[in-house]
């Protein structure tokens, strides 16, 4: 669950960076996007490591 835990906070700070730089370029950066990824992400990094 740890590890699950720090790619979810590491997905969303790495995420917010993108969203700022992608602000800058003119770009849309959309929070709800980098959200839903870092859950998929942090679901199925908790599900390989249950699995071992």
């Amino acid at each position: 669950m740890r590890i699950a835990a720090e790619a979810f906070i590491a997905t969303l700070i790495l995420g917010i960076v993108g969203m700022l730089i992608d602000s800058n370029v003119g770009l849309d950066g959309n929070f709800s996007v980098v959200l839903a990824v870092a859950t998929i992400g942090a679901f199925v990094i908790y599900a390989i490591d249950r699995k071992k």
